[in-house]
């Protein structure tokens, strides 16, 4: 009884970690396809080329970028309206003006205060999200 037991203890570990893979994959492409129907209107096709050459030439460009997260009526998911209050916060400008260039081969730190911008830089940069105005590339 004591043998069985361990044994169940051992493999039920085990089991999970063989599964965490699996479990991540799933994720991911739940994931991709929740980005990409939440944005209807971007055209995957030529901003994704453009992205694309833009990593190839090497760099990453900031020209007079602003950026606002979407507010509740913008982004909801329809399952949790019966039950949830939509935030009804006005959408207020994170990013203003914002302009860098990081050359390829070189390295950037981002740094600042709390609520200054670093996350949601990156998140432009790997195209999370799309800029109100201006470019980056």
């Amino acid at each position: 009884m004591a043998l069985t037991l361990y044994l169940v203890r051992l493999y039920g570990p085990l089991t999970q970690l063989s599964n965490l893979n699996i479990d991540y994959m799933s994720a991911m492409v739940s994931f991709r396809a929740t980005l990409r129907s939440a944005r209807p209107g971007t055209d995957d096709q030529g901003e994704s080329r453009r992205r694309r050459d833009a990593r190839r030439s090497g760099g990453v460009i900031f020209n007079h970028v602003d950026f606002s997260y979407p507010g509740a009526e913008e982004v909801s998911l329809a399952s949790l309206e019966a039950v949830a209050r939509l935030d009804d916060t006005p959408r207020t400008d994170v990013l203003h003006d914002v302009s860098f260039r990081v050359e390829p081969g070189t390295m950037t730190a981002l740094v600042g205060h709390s609520g200054a911008g670093k996350t949601t830089i990156s998140m432009l940069v790997s195209r999370l999200y799309d800029v109100d105005h201006g470019r980056s590339r």
